[in-house]
């Protein structure tokens, strides 16, 4: 009898976690898999007859409220989709919603105080860590795959990030309030009307070489830059440690500039930080040419620090027999003028 108590216990604890924790929507909640795998086997290895728990808890009574999106902040904003994590005041796992693009929708929760987090959820180069924890919750760049050239130990440039966060979500018979960061005002909606306001989260950057003699003779460009933050915490987005280097794209701007775009996490600010970005060019016989720059100044002290803007004076590369095939893309341009004399 003491077995068979100990899986019933072990049966409703799991069955307390279902109410609690999964909702409508979907979280990757292996563990409980396994727990419900094993305990049924045990079940029916100790026993052919079947066991009845006439008290398991009843999931609390849910009620609907609608999500809205307002795009006010990020108006070109297109995710693929949105996430929706709910986590409850008093403990226990996140509620997940997901919907297709930038829109939201009706939800049910049990009664209760929440904090809650959104953000796209289709990116390609970071993932969701700790996602349990609403105050852990962060998005992590991921390393660069093994067959990409020059990119051992070097990650992934994010995604774009678009999210926002809210605190004291109180569901109840009256409606709904709530506060959003960062202006934490309080906000009521007797229509029961969450609103969120996301917004872009990470960092645009380019780099420009100008200047640069010999770009016939180059085959391809790469760059790397140090001391970048890893992942964005979603609760306030702000940048996480530890600092790693991304791996940059490369390409011809013009007859005699290269250089490239991509999106950051944010800089890590602190002491001893520097943003070191070295170029690496390809030439048409097989050699390489590489050149390292401190370009923390420029990020630091960025007159946008979202939109950041890396000007570097280009140099000589040696001549080549033949023509490379760095050539300026034209597929799906967008023309952006740059003063590069000022």
């Amino acid at each position: 009898m003491s077995v068979w108590r100990g899986l019933s216990e072990i049966w409703r604890e799991k069955a307390v976690g279902v109410c609690r924790g999964l909702g409508r929507g979907w979280l990757a909640h292996v563990s409980f898999v396994m727990h419900v795998v094993v305990t049924v086997a045990a079940m029916s290895f100790l026993c052919g007859c079947s066991l009845i728990y006439e008290d398991l808890p009843e999931c609390a009574d849910e009620m609907d409220f609608m999500i809205e999106a307002d795009w006010r902040d990020a108006p070109y904003g297109n995710p693929g989709g949105m996430a929706y994590m709910f986590y409850p005041a008093d403990g226990g796992l996140p509620w997940r919603f997901d919907f297709p693009g930038r829109e939201a929708g009706k939800v049910s929760l049990p009664p209760g105080r929440y904090s809650v987090l959104c953000f796209n959820d289709d990116t390609g180069f970071t993932v969701l860590e700790n996602g349990d924890s609403y105050s852990g919750a962060s998005l992590e760049c991921i390393p660069v795959r093994d067959d990409i050239k020059g990119g051992a130990g070097l990650y992934n440039c994010p995604d774009s990030i678009w999210g926002a966060s809210v605190v004291d979500f109180v569901l109840s018979e009256e409606g709904v309030e709530y506060k959003s960061y960062p202006d934490s005002l309080m906000r009521k909606s007797p229509g029961r009307v969450l609103t969120v306001y996301p917004s872009e989260r990470t960092v645009s950057v380019r780099y420009i070489l100008r200047d640069m003699v010999n770009l016939d003779g180059v085959s391809s460009m790469r760059g790397r830059l140090g001391s970048m933050a890893s992942g964005l915490r979603l609760r306030d987005f702000a940048p996480e440690m530890p600092v790693v280097s991304f791996y940059l794209p490369g390409r011809r701007l013009s007859e005699d500039s290269a250089g490239g775009s991509f999106l950051a996490m944010g800089d890590m600010q602190e002491d001893g930080c520097v943003n070191m970005l070295t170029v690496t060019f390809t030439m048409h016989d097989g050699s390489e040419v590489e050149k390292t720059y401190d370009v923390t100044s420029q990020i630091h002290d960025a007159p946008d620090p979202r939109d950041i803007t890396i000007l570097l004076e280009g140099f000589i590369l040696p001549e080549q027999q033949g023509e490379g095939t760095f050539d300026v893309d034209v597929d799906g341009w967008t023309t952006i003028i740059i003063d590069l004399r000022n």
